[in-house]
């Protein structure tokens, strides 16, 4: 499980979804929840979490695309490759934290990834699991 921690900065909401921006040193990171502050009295601006996701759910893109409709899109760079038959685990340096995304090796052969390349990792607003601190 990749983990970062992060102090919400803005959140929208609508009948019983949320959707939470939260801030982990600079970047911005978007959560969509079903839930709302009226359910749920931490979900306030300014409240610190921890973001919770899935080695499965990260995926890599070549460039950042704005008009993509992934809104978590972020720089970094691959530390390590463990390449299997069927999965692959990639280590990636974000912000001093070392995240992990394991991918088909199919399409890492696609995307050709090598140690010490800037790539762009992804995840989705509803990959994302939070935990208040």
């Amino acid at each position: 499980m990749n983990i970062l921690k992060g102090t919400i900065s803005h959140v929208d909401s609508s009948r019983h979804t949320s959707l939470v921006e939260i801030d982990v040193n600079g970047d911005l990171f978007s959560v969509v929840l079903l839930e709302t502050a009226h359910t749920n009295s931490c979900l306030k601006e300014n409240g610190k979490v921890s973001l919770m996701f899935k080695e499965t759910e990260v995926f890599f893109n070549r460039n950042k695309e704005d008009t993509s409709s992934i809104l978590n899109q972020f720089w970094s760079k691959v530390a390590s490759i463990q390449k299997g038959v069927v999965l692959s685990e990639i280590s990636f340096e974000y912000q001093k934290n070392l995240l992990r995304a394991i991918i088909p090796t199919k399409s890492l052969n696609k995307i050709k990834l090598k140690i010490g390349e800037e790539i762009v990792w992804c995840i989705k607003v509803n990959e994302i699991t939070l935990r208040w601190e």
